[in-house]
């Protein structure tokens, strides 16, 4: 704990305390989103189980397996004609959409993970409305809601640090 000598030297430490409690929340803030960002890949080519409100991954269907015919592209190669081994891998192809996940600040207040690749919309939401539909396979939702805690406390813990006046945190 931090000792003072003298009530100015406390107030002088008082007077530091907004500049510091400011940059360890943007540390905290980052350091959180990679966290997430870091789950979010690890999610791509698993399936995934149920996390709060987002439901298991259902199986890949036969027709993302081994390919249909659709009426207006004409037959839609699956993983297995591909090639892609082992075929039975969720939302994994060739890794451009694990690729594509990315986290980083907003301002100083928001993080964002995300990715700027359609797919992962797709995933996300699902496609209900399309001829084929997809069911969602929540990635990025499911990551921030399971690392939640971990966001907290990288937030929380570098909060807490510099209101108590202790160097920096380098986890």
């Amino acid at each position: 704990m931090k000792t003072f000598g003298s009530l100015g030297a406390f107030l002088a430490h008082l007077a530091t305390l907004p500049a510091a409690v400011h940059e360890a929340q943007k540390e905290g803030l980052k350091a959180g989103a990679k966290v997430v960002e870091r789950e979010a890949k690890e999610e791509i080519g698993r399936y995934q189980p149920a996390a709060g409100p987002f439901p298991a991954w259902d199986r890949l269907s036969t027709a993302t397996l081994d390919g249909f015919n659709h009426p207006q592209a004409g037959h839609i190669k699956g993983k297995r004609e591909l090639g892609y081994a082992p075929p039975d891998n969720p939302l994994l192809r060739e890794g451009h959409l694990r690729e594509s996940i990315s986290s980083g600040l907003e301002n100083d207040h928001t993080a964002i993970v995300g990715s700027d690749d359609e797919v992962a919309l797709w995933q996300e939401m699902g496609t209900p409305n399309a001829l084929y539909p997809i069911p969602p396979r929540s990635f990025l939702g499911r990551a921030a809601f399971v690392k939640g805690d971990e966001v907290a406390e990288a937030v929380g813990g570098r909060v807490v640090w510099a209101l108590r006046g202790l160097p920096r945190r380098n986890d």
